[in-house]
């Protein structure tokens, strides 16, 4: 059974339960009502006010069954046990009572709290009715109390013809409205389910160029790694051999960074967000320090000013993406001529968010490629080796967050990134 039609069976065991609960409420009520013109002519009608009190335990009895939710239970057992108890009621009260007609409300409500799909069950709670209104419209019988005077039964024939008027309004009111309650549902689940399938398809769209993007990409420095060892081995000068090697570790470096790449990806779509207490100095310094070590890392100036006033709280496992994503490119795209290059990055956390730049006076970004840089495995600079997945789990991970990141750019003067962040302490 799918996720939807599981739902929908539940939402249909709900209303019905609701819908049974209304119907015993509604029968106390009508019980309490009967009941009390026939308490002064106690000793006349004691059999009467006896079946009456045994209905009424039924009804209690099914409505404690409904609430803990046996609803199949319940609605078999109450309305077998009621229709019995009115059918003797009716034959001591004799037809002039219209104590029969009380089988027409629960022939109305009957379809509509027992389930559907239980044919037998609904046959059996429609049939017995039937044939218990049909002995007693069509059968010739008097009252089998003969105490009962016609002033007796004519107010008998009015309380029940009064209430059975307003059962029956009631009910088809109560099954009109829960109709249109369905149908307000149903549209909300269609809408959704559309938006659902929407979205598959650009999941699918997205796994389709995914496949095909990490195809190559994965493959590529396994072959060109490959190909050198089958270099190698007939290769007997050490420079050539330690040239060999420098280009595989390129390859396998780029390999290893791709990967990471992939696993932050699959992480940041299936893992539930966290909450933890973040220390943004000490986030962007770990950050920071990881990339001391690549080429040309050490004659960057780097400048951290941070101002956290307030506690702050959000996911630290996704912080770290964005940060380790939009450092390691500030980094990588310096232009290798610049004479002071140089990164400044900036935090200030406000009580509902915190807000982090991250500038740099590298390469930049031509203006035609500021609107797709955030898409996946888009490369704005091809001279760069990179997966182009980076900019695209960041922006992902920030989004997952309750964040954004925006940028602007200068190509051959400046990058810098925004990120806002909200506060989730």
């Amino acid at each position: 059974m799918n996720f939807f039609a599981l739902s929908r069976q539940t939402a249909m065991q709900a209303r019905r339960k609701r819908f049974l609960e209304i119907i015993f409420w509604v029968c106390l009520v009508v019980l309490f009502i009967t009941i009390i013109p026939l308490l002064p002519l106690y000793k006349v009608t004691w059999k009467i006010l006896v079946i009456l009190t045994v209905m009424g335990l039924f009804i209690v009895a099914g409505m404690v069954i409904n609430r803990k939710g046996h609803v199949n239970v319940a609605a078999n057992l109450s309305t077998l046990a009621i229709s019995v108890l009115v059918f003797i009621s009716a034959l001591l009260e004799g037809p002039a009572s219209g104590a029969y007609l009380y089988y027409f409300p629960i022939l109305i409500a009957v379809p509509f709290f027992i389930d559907y799909r239980h044919t037998f069950q609904l046959i059996v709670q429609l049939l017995h009715p039937t044939v218990f209104l049909i002995i007693l419209t069509f059968t010739h019988t008097t009252a089998q109390l003969p105490e009962l005077t016609p002033d007796i039964q004519h107010l008998i024939k009015t309380s029940n013809a009064t209430l059975i008027v307003f059962i029956c309004q009631f009910f088809v009111y109560e099954i009109v409205v829960t109709n249109l309650t369905s149908e307000r549902q149903l549209r909300l689940s269609e809408q959704q389910l559309r938006l659902q399938n929407e979205g598959l398809q650009n999941v699918n769209q997205e796994l389709d160029q995914f496949v095909y993007s990490i195809s190559h990409d994965l493959r590529a420095p396994v072959a060109s790694a490959l190909g050198l060892v089958d270099l190698m081995r007939d290769e007997t000068d050490l420079e050539e051999m330690h040239e060999y090697n420098q280009i595989m570790e390129r390859n396998l470096t780029r390999l290893d960074r791709f990967i990471s790449d992939i696993l932050d990806y699959s992480h940041n779509n299936r893992y539930e967000i966290k909450k933890d207490t973040i220390d943004f100095e000490q986030e962007i310094q770990e950050a920071v320090q990881q990339y001391y070590f690549m080429d040309g890392a050490a004659r960057v100036e780097v400048v951290v000013t941070v101002q956290q006033a307030e506690p702050f709280m959000t996911d630290r496992y996704r912080l770290r993406v964005i940060l380790n994503n939009l450092i390691s490119n500030a980094f990588r795209y310096q232009k290798p001529h610049e004479t002071q290059p140089w990164i400044h990055i900036s935090c200030k956390t406000f009580p509902e968010k915190a807000v982090l730049k991250i500038r740099d006076n590298g390469v930049g970004i031509a203006s035609e490629h500021l609107s797709q840089i955030f898409d996946m495995f888009y490369r704005a600079n091809q001279s760069v080796q990179g997966s182009g997945l980076g900019l695209y789990i960041a922006q992902e991970s920030a989004t997952k967050i309750g964040g954004e990141i925006r940028v602007v750019s200068e190509e051959a003067h400046f990058t810098e990134f925004t990120i806002e962040l909200p506060n989730q302490a």
